[in-house]
């Protein structure tokens, strides 16, 4: 591979252009748990514990690296689970429901943040580093008799949808950017590169449960879109290199004009 060659090559992958491969996915460790569940909120259940922020580590593929995941919003005390604490419950462990070609690995058992949306709090990820293919495994998304919805900030499409420990009805995407259903279970996967995630609770319920993992496997319809530093850092490199082919082409069109010596 010649100079140039390399050079135009490093540019894709700055510009975030992957070639396919087999599909890895990797899930937050959630090792931060709160150290109390100090607030208190009005639920048909009566006055129920939560707190509003834990943290976990995620290992991203693309970079090769560990980020640093930060969440703040509601945890809902009675059902969140860090680490296999609490019953250790492995609500994920269905995989016609949660397995794919986009995910290949079911979310770690006892490893999840529970919430219900009577808090009123809005639910945010904020990521170490930029992060693509997100996706997220959605455990009771209301009831059978309520449905119940997640709006986000960011767009998404489904992955998979199934059955799961609570009940059988699908996961659906109402809009572009709402998940939606009625003890609904399964994958979403968000548009697009970005830091932060954030979404509401509209309608409240005793409780839905998610985790958040990465893949390297985009799903359909989910094309990733670069933050713009990236975008400006890519297209400088490539500046870069089109200023590097001119001269080059220049100094060797030179040499061809200078006469051979007698």
């Amino acid at each position: 591979m010649n100079k140039i060659t390399s050079l135009f090559a490093f540019a894709v992958v700055g510009l975030g252009i992957q070639t396919a491969s087999a599909g890895l996915n990797y899930w937050v460790n959630w090792t931060g748990a709160p150290g109390s569940y100090p607030n208190t909120m009005t639920t048909p259940n009566g006055s129920e514990p939560y707190a509003t922020s834990a943290s976990g580590t995620l290992y991203e593929p693309t970079l090769g690296q560990t980020i640093n995941v930060t969440y703040s919003g509601e945890v809902y005390g009675t059902k969140s689970e860090f680490n296999g604490s609490g019953a250790n419950e492995d609500i994920f462990n269905y995989p016609s429901t949660y397995l794919g070609s986009t995910v290949t690995t079911l979310p770690p058992s006892g490893n999840y943040i529970s919430l219900t949306g009577y808090s009123g709090l809005t639910n945010t990820l904020t990521f170490s580093s930029p992060v693509t293919n997100l996706v997220m495994a959605i455990s009771s998304l209301g009831s059978a008799v309520t449905p119940g919805s997640f709006n986000f900030n960011r767009t998404a499409v489904i992955a998979s949808s199934g059955g799961g420990k609570w009940g059988n009805g699908p996961l659906t995407m109402s809009s572009p950017t709402t998940a939606s259903g009625s003890e609904g279970n399964g994958i979403i996967q968000f548009t697009g590169t970005f830091s932060s995630l954030s979404w509401t609770v509209p309608q409240s319920e005793l409780s839905v449960e998610f985790n958040i993992g990465v893949s390297d496997t985009a799903a359909p319809g989910t094309a990733a879109v670069p933050e713009p530093g990236q975008v400006a850092a890519s297209l400088l490199l490539l500046g870069g290199i089109g200023g590097y082919v001119f001269l080059k082409r220049r100094k060797s069109a030179q040499a061809a004009m200078v006469p051979a010596a007698s």
